[in-house]
């Protein structure tokens, strides 16, 4: 579970609780799992990329071009013109491009 202050959970299914993943700086815009469910992809308002494994470590992390629209969609705030507003993630079918 990602949310919007820069939390994310894991729900253990068989213990049936929320665990503490960890806190990402800024805001998290949006967040998808891979279709194969082996990377967890989080675009943050600080525009950046962090991508995860399914046990929550850190795989990479990178820069948001909001001109390309490869990584994510995103329309600078009126708050500071380096925070990303929007974002969206979309993987591709066999998971190699998001």
């Amino acid at each position: 579970m990602a949310f919007s202050n820069g939390e994310i959970h894991f729900y253990e299914v068989e213990t049936k609780e929320a665990k503490d993943a960890g806190v990402l700086d800024g805001n998290i815009l949006a967040a998808k799992w891979s279709p194969n469910e082996e990377r967890y992809a989080v675009a943050s308002s600080n525009g950046v990329i962090y991508m995860f494994s399914p046990e929550f470590d850190m795989i990479c992390q990178a820069e948001i071009d909001d001109q390309d629209l490869t990584f994510a969609s995103g329309t600078p705030s009126k708050e500071s013109d380096s925070e990303i507003s929007e974002a969206f993630i979309s993987w591709r079918g066999d998971s190699s491009i998001l």
